[in-house]
């Protein structure tokens, strides 16, 4: 597994600030955002905003970085994410981390994103402890240090973030920063995976077909690399083929698999090409037009690729 996708949190406001948290004064906003009106709850936010209330200052963030009764402005949400950040909010500095870090109303720095992922996660906030991990891990606007990069994944990964349980379960897998543990492997990346994490599903069925921190298992390895395959990673639609091709897993089906490689191929994956074309002796002309059709099907279901 030499790709590791980067998972990028902006916080949003229903799910993250419940009535509760918000006090008396908020309220009336946060009852006019559930109604949709989002134009109402700038104008009850905007005035706590401006006296520093911070919460509110959060809220207007959310509000311009998402276009919600005003007009989508990254410049603006990031002047307010920063005033609500610098009074302690972590949920606005994780926001700062992610603009910084993407450069969305602001420069690009990877300095100062780390800066604001320190802070949320040394205030417990779970994502910004996964996406410092990860910046550790790549050297990315810190030191690249494994050790650091594990310790921050492990805290993330025990509050469920899946992201991190993936990059938990990878750094057992490969022995980055931690000792090399398939079995540890295995049960971080069994967590992501049932959260939908494509590259933890991946890299199980490759432990599955290799019996890596798990008894050897065809039928296994067809599970975890089919739901990697239907969210579009290619190596795993080329190990779908594989598997439709050697009746290993999947029943032997030529046509299923003439689909899998045609869309890993068209991912530009060569060893799916090479395969595709070679099965092509194997099948009749209808079965290839069926393969095509159903392989134009799931693209259409899947809207493609980037």
């Amino acid at each position: 597994m030499k790709r590791v996708f980067i998972i990028f949190f902006i916080p949003g406001i229903l799910f993250l600030l419940p009535v509760r948290a918000l006090g008396a004064d908020l309220e009336n906003g946060w009852k006019a955002y559930e109604k949709e009106n989002y134009t109402k709850a700038f104008e009850e936010w905007k005035p706590f905003a401006d006296q520093g209330d911070a919460k509110a200052q959060f809220l207007l963030g959310a509000l311009y970085y998402d276009g919600q009764g005003v007009m989508q402005d990254f410049r603006k949400a990031a002047e307010w994410y920063q005033r609500s950040a610098e009074q302690g909010v972590a949920l606005a500095q994780h926001a700062m981390g992610t603009m910084y870090q993407q450069g969305q109303g602001v420069p690009q720095d990877q300095g100062q994103a780390a800066h604001w992922y320190q802070l949320a996660a040394a205030q417990g906030y779970s994502s910004s402890q996964s996406n410092l991990g990860l910046m550790h891990y790549l050297g990315e606007g810190v030191s690249g240090d494994y050790r650091e990069a594990a310790k921050l994944f492990q805290v993330a990964a025990k509050q469920g973030v899946p992201e991190a349980q993936f990059l938990l379960g990878l750094m057992y897998f490969r022995g980055d920063g931690v000792p090399k543990h398939y079995g540890e492997a295995v049960k971080w990346l069994k967590f992501s995976a049932k959260k939908g994490v494509p590259e933890a599903q991946y890299l199980l069925g490759w432990m599955y077909l290799k019996g890596q921190g798990v008894s050897k298992s065809f039928d296994e390895a067809f599970k975890y690399f089919s739901l990697a395959a239907e969210q579009g990673v290619s190596s795993a639609q080329y190990r779908v083929g594989l598997m439709y091709e050697h009746d290993r897993g999947a029943r032997q089906d030529y046509v299923l698999a003439y689909k899998w490689y045609s869309l890993a191929a068209s991912q530009k994956n060569r060893f799916a090409r090479e395969h595709r074309d070679l099965i092509r002796a194997k099948i009749t002309d209808e079965e290839e037009k069926k393969a095509i059709q159903l392989a134009k099907e799931w693209m259409v279901k899947h809207g493609g690729w980037e």
